[in-house]
């Protein structure tokens, strides 16, 4: 109480609801006011490459907080492959070409993470090629405002390489 604050223009500092009466004959009900809620900024990166069926796999992250779970849905990626969903701690990086490390994939096929410190979780892409990874966040508020990177690898025999590579997904922890 001692630190001093400075109010936003244009936002309530204190909301007071008097409500004399109601449709349920003037019996109280709960109204939660005072219940917190998290922002969670997602931003998703430039398009991976197509694989053989011509579709290209997209990203994208859930909102989530520290004490829930990271959500991540997989679309348009090989059907019934395997998918290695890989996470870094920190923003999304200059696309960079992957030649180096998969000798002969397209040259549309670019990292988005840093690969230095990867989590990897792999998984089987259903038969309409999607899939969603989730990773459970512990509840510690040092992870508030953390930003996590994402990008997913699939194999796909048929496209140069055999392995094709989604956009990448930056999440701030909210």
């Amino acid at each position: 109480l001692t630190t001093p604050y400075t109010p936003v223009a244009g936002k309530n500092l204190l909301v007071e609801f008097r409500v004399l009466g109601n449709n349920a004959g003037g019996a109280a009900f709960p109204y939660y006011l005072d219940v917190a809620g998290f922002e969670s900024p997602i931003v998703s990166g430039p398009a991976g490459c197509a694989h053989s069926g011509n579709q290209v796999p997209q990203l994208s992250s859930r909102e989530t907080r520290a004490g829930g779970y990271w959500y991540c849905d997989l679309a348009g990626a090989p059907a019934n492959q395997l998918a290695v969903w890989c996470i870094n701690l920190g923003p999304l990086q200059t696309p960079f070409p992957l030649q180096n490390l998969v000798p002969g994939i397209g040259a549309a096929c670019n990292g988005q993470i840093s690969l230095g410190g990867v989590i990897t979780v792999a998984a089987i892409t259903s038969g309409a090629g999607s899939n969603t990874f989730y990773l459970s966040l512990p509840n510690d508020r040092y992870l508030n405002d953390m930003i996590l990177s994402s990008q997913a690898a699939c194999l796909d025999f048929f496209s140069p390489g055999g392995v094709v590579v989604s956009n990448g997904d930056q999440l701030q922890v909210g």
